[in-house]
């Protein structure tokens, strides 16, 4: 939970980290009594270390990059990060363990590019270096939240908070770090407590996309996450909202998808940057996905969120170049007179 660590952990924090030291305070009290404890440090102070007393924490978490027990820090005066930071420490990551486990090349979707691929031949990207970095987004893809070994005296559970930290800075407006364990992350659509359960599956890509997302799009980041949030400030955001981190997930994904099978090789051989054409490709896809889910007034307890998802991942396949060029649109917003769900608002 957060606290300020002034050299030695405080009473407070310590009774109610630690059995059989009086009645164990619950989760809220402890977030609630830690907080104010940090707010109040640091109205005095400029410069403190924000202290994660999660469980994973008292449980005995070992850094992966220098071997000690080491709770998550973080700097008030930096606890924002950007993505180029970030990406420069992803750029330093020991790959060799996830090599065998990744694919980063699979045969093109759909009747018409398979058969030109025959043809053709299959596109390949033209510079070693743009070869390189594909690698790295996939094995980004396999690095779980505070794991990898990076030749950086920088410790992975520090910059992997950082980059949540910033991205629920971004999209929330809060201008103070939030712990490590915590419903906060729910609020941001997540779906617990615990961000690193989500991130499982597609590893930290997801929230290095996000992160330059919100960094470079943030009025388009925000306006989609209102919504998603079923803000007040949102006139038909109610009982349409949607998962937002969880959307930036699924949406990863189907970058990765459409990588394998060439859709953004054109693209990124143009450009001669593979993280700027996924940069970009993502955002289209987030634009894509939001406007068909808006237009047709969709809902998750209608079980449409997994369908969305195919629909815009059928696009993006069908047309990756529509969805590049989708990243300039601007967010789309219902005429006076739209109700959800016109079929004339059907965007194909």
């Amino acid at each position: 939970r957060p606290g300020v660590d002034d050299g030695g952990e405080s009473d407070e924090a310590a009774s109610s980290s630690q059995p059989g030291q009086g009645k164990p305070l619950n989760q809220e009290e402890i977030d609630r009594k830690m907080l104010e404890q940090a707010q109040r440090a640091w109205a005095g102070i400029e410069e403190q270390t924000l202290v994660d007393r999660s469980e994973e924490v008292q449980q005995g978490m070992v850094s992966e990059q220098s071997g000690k027990v080491l709770p998550t820090k973080v700097v008030k005066r930096e606890f924002l990060i950007s993505f180029e930071e970030a990406l420069d420490f992803f750029r330093h990551l020991d790959r060799s363990p996830f090599l065998d486990s990744i694919v980063t090349r699979a045969e093109a979707v759909g009747c018409m590019a398979r058969f030109m691929e025959k043809v053709m031949g299959k596109k390949e990207l033209s510079s070693p270096s743009l070869v390189d970095e594909r690698e790295l987004v996939f094995v980004i893809a396999k690095v779980a939240f505070g794991k990898g070994s990076y030749v950086s005296e920088l410790e992975p559970e520090v910059i992997h908070l950082r980059m949540l930290q910033t991205i629920f800075s971004h999209v929330t407006g809060s201008k103070e770090p939030r712990a490590r364990i915590g419903r906060h992350w729910e609020d941001i659509g997540f779906q617990g407590t615990d961000p690193a359960t989500d991130l499982r599956d597609l590893g930290m890509l997801s929230m290095l996309l996000l992160l330059y997302a919100s960094s470079n799009h943030l009025q388009k980041v925000k306006q989609v996450f209102l919504f998603a949030s079923e803000s007040a400030s949102v006139s038909d955001a109610a009982d349409h909202g949607f998962p937002f981190s969880l959307l930036a997930i699924s949406l990863s994904r189907i970058c990765l998808e459409v990588l394998r099978t060439g859709g953004l090789t054109d693209a990124m051989n143009r450009e001669q940057s593979v993280f700027d054409v996924l940069n970009t490709f993502f955002m289209g896809l987030l634009l894509e996905f939001f406007s068909h889910w808006r237009k047709n007034g969709l809902e998750v307890n209608r079980g449409d969120f997994q369908l969305a998802l195919e629909h815009v991942e059928k696009k993006a396949q069908a047309r990756p170049a529509s969805i590049l060029k989708a990243s300039r649109d601007p967010v789309w917003e219902p005429p006076a007179d739209h109700v959800g769900g016109d079929p004339a608002f059907t965007s194909f």
